[in-house]
């Protein structure tokens, strides 16, 4: 809030900046070391639209996607909100720290991440990669989205072709209700 108020209210860019930078790396307290509580803060500041300097965006999300390897759910929650408030093309760091949490134990994570792949797969070998991977997953949902990153990137390789089919086909599940990416996709 205080990030915001100082660049909106009070046209302070660089001051804005500064002090989301100073919240990001302040040391937990010894309670703290695996709750981060500044991090969903500074992730709020974020997903609220306010336009921050690229590599302080990528700074914030490269260390929430680190934190969230601990299934917390004020992490998780944020990181799910800051992945799919981010804008693509994602830097070569986030897609990096998103491998981390393909295996995540909570599906909602696990899904926000294949979403935010599949988003960025264009042109990014790292992403394609990624969603190769998350084809695998035991959610229908999450490897649906992981093959329409793919179908999006126009990678369609014979060694994956059934199981991008046959996850592609779960793209029309009243609960995945992915059907209208798949028509733009396609």
């Amino acid at each position: 809030f205080a990030a915001g108020i100082l660049r909106h209210v009070h046209g302070r860019e660089s001051d804005a900046a500064e002090f989301l930078r100073a919240v990001i790396t302040e040391t937990p307290g010894s309670t703290d070391q695996l709750h981060h509580p500044h991090l969903p803060l500074a992730a709020e500041c974020m997903e609220d639209g306010t336009r921050f300097p690229p590599d302080l965006v990528d700074d914030l999300v490269c260390c929430l996607l680190r934190a969230a390897t601990v299934p917390l759910n004020s992490l998780t929650e944020s990181v799910e909100k800051t992945l799919d408030a981010l804008r693509v093309p994602a830097s070569m760091g986030i897609i990096a720290a998103c491998a981390a949490l393909l295996h995540h134990p909570l599906d909602s994570l696990r899904l926000a991440v294949a979403r935010f792949l599949a988003r960025n797969t264009i042109d990014r070998p790292d992403a394609q990669a990624l969603c190769l991977e998350l084809l695998a997953d035991r959610g229908d949902a999450i490897a649906c989205h992981a093959a329409l990153g793919l179908i999006r990137a126009g990678i369609f390789p014979e060694t994956h072709r059934i199981g991008i089919t046959v996850r592609l086909s779960h793209a029309f599940d009243a609960k995945i209700a992915a059907a209208d990416e798949v028509e733009q996709a396609l």
